[in-house]
């Protein structure tokens, strides 16, 4: 049933169900308003066409990876870069630092060491 206003709407329930608080009726009729309505056939087709682009740019973006990965190319995800194993090099332990250049970081800790060490 269609009514003009909310109003006459929640009269019309309170009448037919005179034991029902009306907060009740409210909340019934809040609640039926936010449900989704059944999704018309162009709806459905077009989510199912959503659905198959995804997959395939999910398939390319695999078979991309894959022959990356094969060839042993240099890849650069995000903010993060893959490489090989033998060409990582472990950046050093340095307290209080954190650091993306630790090589230079601990280059310049090793001077001021030894400039340290010729100062006592």
């Amino acid at each position: 049933m269609e009514f003009s206003s909310r109003e006459k709407c929640i009269e019309y329930h309170s009448e037919q169900f005179p034991n029902l608080p009306r907060y009740m009726i409210e909340l019934a009729l809040d609640y039926d308003l936010r449900t989704t309505k059944p999704m018309t056939g162009r709806e459905k087709r077009k989510q199912k066409r959503e659905v198959q682009e995804g997959k395939s740019k999910c398939i390319e973006r695999g078979r991309w990876l894959q022959d990356k990965l094969e060839n042993a190319e240099q890849l650069e995800l995000d903010a993060g870069a893959v490489i090989p194993a033998s060409e990582y090099v472990m950046p050093p332990f340095v307290k209080g630092h954190i650091e993306c250049d630790g090589a230079q970081v601990a280059e310049q800790l090793r001077d001021w060491e030894a400039v340290k060490k010729d100062e006592e």
